[in-house]
């Protein structure tokens, strides 16, 4: 079995891929922000239990801009880029899964953006319970995954049906693991990233502890004040 892996999913950072947050140049400043310091905080942990880290990045034309991005930041060694596939999450989820199934990959952490709402000590708690072969997972308030660690084996479809999987949640994300028959385990929920007030609540927070996410505490307080 090869190393377990730590799947980052991401759309290139623009003004538009915020959903929110009005300003064309201040909301890309922004996006890039939350996805770099989204990556550089998973990815540590990730690396620090010996996890492979992989970028599944769109659009498909966005390779190249996003080989660059991982130039500028030194992670070229420490990133794989893979196109992610079209559709909805659960799609783009259940074909990742059957490619690490393909793979022979060990458990399998799925983070995007969102993650960077969830404590560290929940990601490293998600990836020690997916290599012990449970299932983890912690939802945002707006009732989206945003941290999902599977353990080694679990097959994709269990993407399959799923109503959480959509641009807008609709029902339990635990439940439907529970229903799928897997060993898992809900964490506390943590703050949704989707709105101007999530952001205004993120502000706050990295005002008082800018912890892991430095770029983006930076670029709200040059956009917002401090």
């Amino acid at each position: 079995m090869n190393a377990p892996t730590l799947l980052f999913f991401a759309a290139y950072p623009a003004a538009e891929s915020l959903g929110f947050a009005a300003g064309g140049a201040d909301a890309a400043r922004l996006a890039e922000a939350l996805l770099l310091d989204g990556m550089a905080r998973s990815g540590a942990v990730a690396a620090a239990r010996g996890w492979r880290r992989v970028l599944c990045f769109e659009p498909l034309a966005a390779r190249e801009a996003f080989r660059a991005l991982l130039a500028r930041e030194g992670w070229t060694d420490a990133w794989t880029l893979l196109p992610q596939a079209e559709g909805a999450r659960s799609h783009r989820w259940r074909c990742a899964q059957q490619l690490a199934a393909l793979k022979g990959w060990g458990p399998v952490g799925y983070a995007s953006v969102a993650t960077l709402c969830v404590p560290a000590a929940e990601l490293t708690r998600g990836m020690e319970l997916a290599e012990g072969q449970s299932t983890f997972l912690v939802s945002s308030s707006a009732g989206e995954p945003a941290w999902l660690a599977l353990a080694a084996g679990v097959p994709a479809k269990v993407f399959e049906h799923a109503s959480w999987s959509g641009e807008a949640a609709a029902g339990d994300p635990f439940h439907h693991l529970v229903r799928c028959h897997l060993r898992a385990v809900k964490g506390p929920a943590c703050e949704a990233l989707r709105s101007e007030a999530d952001l205004k609540a993120l502000h706050a927070r990295l005002r008082a502890d800018a912890g892991d996410a430095p770029r983006t505490k930076a670029v709200l307080d040059a956009v917002r004040g401090v």
